[in-house]
């Protein structure tokens, strides 16, 4: 009687390669959960929290005494071209 064939299964084996996938498409939907909560955090009605507003000045907002916001300092005057030496 002639041996019969095994039938093989037609799927592809998984191996570490795939878990490590698996693993960095969790970590970039738990990212973009964040990044998400972040957004709707800042941008609610009643605007981002105030320990922001202490880090970032912000034009046209008024600082807790009620005097406005610091501007930036200008910039320094661009260095002027110095005459070539003369021979």
């Amino acid at each position: 009687m002639a041996a019969k064939a095994k039938a093989t299964s037609s799927g592809a084996r998984s191996d570490a390669y795939t878990g490590i996938l698996i693993l960095s498409l969790l970590a970039q939907l738990i990212g973009g959960g964040f990044l998400f909560w972040d957004y709707m955090r800042l941008t609610t009605p009643s605007g981002p929290p105030e320990s922001v507003n202490k880090v970032v000045a912000r034009p046209g907002k008024l600082t807790k005494d009620g005097a406005p916001a610091p501007q930036a300092p200008p910039a320094p005057p661009a260095p002027e071209k110095a005459d070539p030496p003369a021979n």
